[in-house]
């Protein structure tokens, strides 16, 4: 007879130290047997598909600041292949299209909380710090309020960082 998460209801696997889905600890005296199934009790949710103690970046919810950085980044993205693609009549549009495709794939793993998406984050922040260089003070102003955004402990765990 499996047993359930006491906190979210999900089965847990005999030997789980953690629920699969909801990614909490769970020890011998805190698991619950399963309720009685009858017609009026709903199921519990399937348990996920991720390996044993990691939290499924879905069953929390994404900090409203990675939302609107994960958008800026497609919405940056898309624009840098537009201008890759009306550039590539002088011969250079191809380096726009690789900074769009990279923007498309820090808007990606933003939206979905990948691990390498955090990282990409961080580059992309320092090398706006290091922009400086070149006098934009804007981008060191950006990239320090990103990179300091990104440590925060409640977007390191969105990134599973934690």
């Amino acid at each position: 007879m499996p047993s359930v998460c006491p906190k979210c209801g999900a089965s847990l696997d005999p030997n789980a130290s953690f629920c699969a889905y909801c990614g909490s600890p769970v020890s011998e005296q805190e698991v619950i047997p399963p309720p009685p199934i009858s017609s009026s009790t709903p199921p519990p949710p399937a348990p996920s598909s991720y390996p044993q103690g990691t939290v499924h970046p879905m069953s929390m919810h994404r900090p409203a600041g990675i939302t609107i950085l994960a958008i800026l980044a497609g919405l940056a993205g898309l624009v840098s292949i537009g201008l890759g693609v009306g550039a590539s009549f002088f011969g250079f549009g191809s380096f726009f299209v690789l900074i769009g495709l990279i923007e498309l794939g820090v808007a990606f793993g933003f939206w979905t909380g990948a691990p390498w998406g955090w990282w990409l984050g961080i580059i992309g922040a320092v090398l706006d710090i290091i922009s400086i260089l070149s006098l934009n003070v804007l981008g060191l102003i950006i990239g320090i309020v990103i990179l300091y955004y990104l440590t925060r402990p409640h977007v390191k765990a969105w990134f599973r960082r934690v």
